[in-house]
């Protein structure tokens, strides 16, 4: 019995090791700005970096990897945003959840990035929300050397202005330390918007073709303990 769950062992960690890149010295960072307002908050951070008519900027989660900002930025008056890295949010590189209300015409943009993505990969961004009111929300992921950087898009940029709403694009392999989701919300009037977006990543065939090696090699190793014990 000892050495079927030994077996097991092996295996949740091969699984665990094509699952998740390897996380080196990351910092996830949000920021979030109206053209003129201007919240900036690194992991951890109390306080952020505001400019303007911006109220909250600390990182309102205690917990790795994940940044919450709470607050008002300029005619932006219900701002709750997470993002959250390195899967913090289960089977994710990266996740941005956010509600969001205007009570004037204004466009908001939330971007969520983070380093320490040390091996490249596919990616599939799903998307699912709402609009209520005058608006269109913009979507666009990226992979880059820096935080926040665009080399590399990932997938093409999904808009949406009609509620309910969802969506998802993918690539193929992309190399970059650095992942960002970049949302953009234009009203022309009052409203508001929820969502939550996800970029998720995609094993290359190597990886799975190793991972059935490493499962098959598990399978075989625990037959030949299970004929020797009989």
């Amino acid at each position: 019995m000892k050495s079927l769950k030994g077996f097991a062992t092996i295996a949740g960690l091969a699984m665990a090791a094509f699952t998740f890149a390897p996380q080196a010295s990351a910092t996830a960072e949000l920021k979030i700005s109206d053209g003129t307002n201007t919240v900036d908050i690194l992991d951890g951070a109390a306080p952020g970096v505001c400019v303007g008519a911006v109220t909250g900027c600390s990182d309102a989660n205690g917990s790795a990897n994940q940044v919450t900002f709470v607050g008002t930025i300029g005619t932006w008056t219900l701002n709750v945003s997470t993002g959250a890295s390195h899967g913090a949010a289960a089977g994710t590189d990266l996740d941005l959840n956010s509600t969001n209300s205007t009570n004037a015409a204004s466009t908001l943009t939330i971007s969520f990035s983070d380093d320490g993505f040390t091996t490249p990969a596919a990616h599939t961004f799903t998307v699912g929300g709402t609009i209520q009111g005058p608006g269109t929300l913009t979507f666009t992921e990226y992979a880059a050397a820096t935080k926040f950087g665009t080399t590399n898009p990932i997938g093409s940029p999904l808009v949406f202005s009609s509620t309910p709403f969802a969506g998802s694009t993918s690539s193929g392999l992309v190399a970059g330390a650095a992942l960002t989701e970049v949302v953009t919300l234009a009203f022309t009037g009052a409203g508001s918007a929820s969502f939550d977006g996800a970029l998720t990543p995609v094993p290359e065939p190597t990886s799975v073709a190793l991972f059935g090696g490493a499962l098959l090699f598990v399978g075989s190793a625990i037959r030949r303990k299970v004929r020797r014990a009989a």
